[in-house]
């Protein structure tokens, strides 16, 4: 759940890379990664981008006008020349120059494009930007040291500190064409944006795979800025925010950092659920199941969606409303064709998207007793139950309690 901003206590920071599936090592309540980032801390700035203008691209403008000259040429000597040896090779050496002057431009802009994304990571905003921003709509993402802030209007916002505790958890449509990671801390939640198209999406299926899935219409896609407007960044900022954070925390990826409802710690850290005093380990054989469960009040039905959870003595249900009933989230979709051209292989992993499918399957009860219930932003069920499904088993599971 979200909740007020209050200031984050510096702990210590870990460092590593990402990956498909992260280590998990045990941590108890409130404790970071083990190990300290001895290496300095690189600056990193994320400009953020208009969702209303079009995908950036790069063609290469020189190459194509550059061509003219020889194709005209070519054209030219193999109309008057006379000579057949001379009209044949002439215009085909010019040809080819032309075909090679096209590579030669494209090459170089490739490489501009890496000199430019290089540079915009690595430079952090030098004292004199403050007076551009306040002059420009300068706005974006800047992280430095171990504090990562929200630049828009000159003004800085923190959002959370690397060195404490704080969890990335991913979220994309079927599709993977957008995404949002949300920064969870004890800052508060933050949300960021990105939008993937074909080339994007093949070069981020790794991680994009990671992303648990919500309807495209879902407000979470919409990442609001604090200053009210849309927080997107570049596919390729967002992988990098992605690789940076990871690197100083390697479980963040499998962590949330948040409060339910009474005000009580709900989070999952490392290998193991906190929800107020209770806990869960991930490691040790625990009973769970998706339900959906419905209550009156007065004239209008509210109904929701749980997880519940029993390992020994302790049982919880971690409940809230689901989202507004309507078309199946993947009723338009042909999953046997997603994401593939005709005679090409999948432009990115399915993996993910079919066990979120199969998590999301939930059986009708009776509404869990009130003491048992924990609430949860919607946001985070999916990521529970996939760190629940990756747990052990009981040998032999019992009967829980009453099915509707």
């Amino acid at each position: 759940m979200r909740r007020e901003p209050k200031r984050a206590r510096p702990d210590r920071a870990a460092g590593s890379a990402i990956s498909r599936r992260p280590s998990r090592p045990r941590s108890a309540a409130g404790v970071t990664d083990a190990g300290s980032a001895r290496e300095p801390l690189s600056p990193l700035w994320l400009d953020a981008i208009d969702p209303d203008a079009p995908a950036e691209r790069t063609p290469s403008r020189g190459g194509g006008i550059v061509t003219i000259p020889f194709f005209v040429t070519g054209l030219a000597v193999f109309a008057l020349a006379t000579n057949p040896i001379v009209r044949l090779l002439v215009p085909l050496a010019l040809f080819v120059l032309g075909g090679l002057a096209v590579v030669a431009f494209a090459t170089r802009d490739e490489l501009a494009a890496k000199g430019r994304a290089w540079l915009r990571r690595h430079r952090a905003p030098r004292p004199s930007d403050d007076a551009a921003a306040s002059r420009g709509p300068r706005r974006g993402l800047e992280l430095e040291g171990d504090r990562l802030a929200f630049r828009s209007a000159g003004r800085l916002q923190a959002i959370l500190s690397t060195s404490s505790p704080f969890g990335v958890t991913l979220l994309a449509t079927p599709r993977r064409d957008r995404a949002v990671v949300l920064l969870t801390s004890a800052a508060g939640t933050f949300y960021i944006g990105a939008r993937f198209d074909v080339d994007a999406r093949r070069a981020a299926a790794p991680i994009l795979d990671r992303a648990t899935t919500v309807g495209g219409d879902d407000v979470g896609l919409e990442s609001i800025a604090p200053d009210g407007a849309p927080l997107l960044i570049a596919p390729d900022d967002f992988v990098t925010l992605l690789e940076t954070l990871a690197a100083r925390s390697p479980t963040c990826l499998d962590r949330f950092v948040l409060t339910d409802a009474r005000g009580a710690e709900l989070k999952l850290d490392g290998r193991a659920l906190f929800a107020g005093d209770r806990s869960i380990d991930l490691d040790a054989p625990l009973e769970w199941r998706a339900i959906v469960f419905q209550e009156a009040f007065g004239q209008a039905v509210a109904v929701y969606q749980g997880t519940w959870v029993r390992q020994g003595d302790s049982e919880l249900v971690l409940v809230c409303l689901l989202p507004a009933l309507g078309p199946a989230m993947f009723a338009d979709i042909d999953l046997a064709g997603l994401d593939r051209a005709e005679g090409q292989a999948p432009k990115a992993p399915l993996s993910g998207l079919l066990r979120d499918i199969r998590l999301m399957q939930a059986t009708p009860e009776q509404p869990p007793p009130t003491e048992q219930r924990v609430a949860i932003d919607r946001h985070f069920m999916l990521p529970v139950r996939c760190a629940l499904d990756r747990a052990p088993r009981p040998s032999s599971q019992p009967s829980s309690r009453a099915r509707a």
